[in-house]
């Protein structure tokens, strides 16, 4: 006795559902076991957890759309439209937390001074579809979801948009995985099902595999956000001559630095001593504060230290960039240096032009 084909492709797409399942909720662990890390900042820390709890949400909202299926598929109304309402404020739920969470911490987002609206008018919804009865809670399910999960999206846009270009590239695979996530969770619903006339089984299928390959791409590509912010972490930053340990030229961030010669001969001494204390060919990186940190790039001929709060990634790429574009720029002088510190002046230019002084030091 064979089974029938609809039977098999139910099956089939209620497997994919609970791998689909099992993959968000290792998605949702791994943003917890992120807060756990002690040299994270509190913002990042809610950021995570927000991420997270979106995520848990998603799973307990999509276990209950399971069961308004099957409440559906034998014809219990009443326990498909329980089901669905249960479904959807959970799912609603953790978006509104998400959208909190962003308006609260991400500074990007915290320049445009929202005051939290977009998280009391999603709120709002939510009140609104709690207190209706079932058959209006759906038709108002249906024309709001679409807003919230748009403004998640944009609020990732503008993120894009206004990100450093060293993090342009990962932003917009982020964007387009939560995009894909968004788009695909919409998938097994009557609406879509009206456009897309393909059996409900299949778009659970497709809906499954693409939501998992979306908020996996989300999840691997997202960047931390002390990262986006950067620039409120730099303090100074000093040109030394490797050799000589003189400062060839020096930048402030924020109020002008007071004797950057003796920081840089300091600098290139204690570099020089540990080398011989260690026996080590390996080059100082990085010397910490409790308050800030001296993030040290080696060069052939120079050594750039850039006093920040942070050792961040985005900070060592500007570092080597720069590195590069000077001792290009100042191949010849570099090398038969006599000790004119103005031929150095053009690296100004290159400091702002790596650093984007005139985006995010407006007034330096």
């Amino acid at each position: 006795m064979f089974l029938k084909w609809d039977v098999i492709f139910h099956e089939i797409s209620v497997g994919f559902k609970l791998i689909e399942i099992a993959f968000i909720l290792l998605f949702a662990i791994f943003f917890l076991m992120k807060i756990r890390k002690k040299e994270e900042t509190r913002n990042q820390k809610e950021i995570y957890l927000g991420t997270a709890i979106f995520l848990i949400c998603y799973v307990f909202s999509d276990v209950f759309f399971l069961f308004a299926y099957y409440g559906k598929l034998y014809y219990v109304l009443s326990f498909f439209y329980q089901s669905w309402k249960i479904a959807t404020i959970i799912g609603i739920s953790g978006t509104i937390f998400f959208i909190f969470t962003i308006e609260k911490n991400i500074g990007i987002i915290k320049r445009l001074n929202t005051r939290f609206i977009f998280t009391f008018i999603s709120l709002g919804i939510l009140i609104a579809i709690i207190i209706i009865n079932v058959e209006f809670s759906r038709v108002l399910a249906y024309i709001s979801l679409p807003f919230v999960f748009m403004l998640v999206l944009l609020f990732h846009f503008y993120i894009y948009l206004k990100a450093p270009q060293e993090y342009k590239r990962d932003l917009f695979l982020s964007f387009l995985g939560f995009f894909i996530f968004l788009a695909s969770y919409t998938l097994p619903t009557e609406i879509s099902q009206s456009i897309l006339p393909l059996p409900m089984e299949v778009l659970l299928v497709i809906s499954s595999t693409c939501i998992t390959i979306g908020i996996g791409i989300y999840t691997l590509k997202i960047p931390p956000n002390a990262e986006l912010e950067w620039h409120q972490n730099i303090i100074a930053l000093l040109v030394i001559h490797a050799e000589k340990g003189l400062n060839l030229f020096d930048y402030s961030f924020g109020p002008a630095m007071e004797e950057s010669e003796l920081i840089a001969g300091g600098l290139i001494g204690i570099s020089t001593i540990i080398q011989e204390m260690t026996k080590s060919a390996t080059k100082l990186k990085i010397i910490k504060q409790e308050k800030a940190n001296i993030i040290l790039e080696h060069g052939k001929y120079v050594v750039f230290a850039l006093i920040s709060k942070e050792d961040l990634q985005i900070l060592r790429k500007k570092l080597n960039s720069l590195i590069s574009k000077f001792e290009v720029l100042f191949s010849e002088q570099i090398q038969d240096w006599t000790g004119d510190v103005s031929i150095f002046r053009p690296t100004k230019a290159l400091i702002e032009e790596i650093f984007e002084t005139s985006k995010f030091f407006p007034y330096n």
